[in-house]
């Protein structure tokens, strides 16, 4: 499978995140994965897959959604949740101001509900 990981870079602005960049680059991703099934007599088959931060507003994870569901993007499904910027009031590591992405427990809250919100979206 192809992934895009639709924050990096991991900074502020996350200009990959703006929806006419990203529709730009799904574009190109699908018909390049089509390109080689073609190439390959369709043995290969290839998903598509986008990786979305957990700090998307909730209006720009609709335009995500919507954009996903359009076939003409040739998107096969979300990984959700990757990285996250802000840090919850619960961290106690020494390290808890370090700038970056932060991830696994910390965010599992964040994640599961960008997970519950991306399932209204799309049913």
């Amino acid at each position: 499978s192809s992934g895009i990981n639709a924050e990096w870079p991991l900074r502020p602005g996350r200009n990959l995140q703006r929806k006419d960049k990203l529709k730009k680059i799904l574009l190109h991703v699908s018909s390049r994965i089509h390109r080689q099934q073609r190439a390959s007599s369709g043995q290969v088959c290839k998903a598509l897959l986008l990786k979305i931060s957990p700090d998307l507003s909730d209006d720009y994870l609709q335009e995500v959604v919507d954009l996903i569901q359009d076939p003409k993007f040739g998107v096969n499904g979300l990984i959700i949740s990757n990285t996250t910027v802000t840090r919850p009031a619960s961290l106690s590591s020494l390290h808890k101001n370090e700038t970056g992405g932060l991830s696994g427990v910390p965010i599992k809250d964040i994640s599961t509900n960008m997970i519950k919100k991306v399932y209204r979206m799309t049913n």
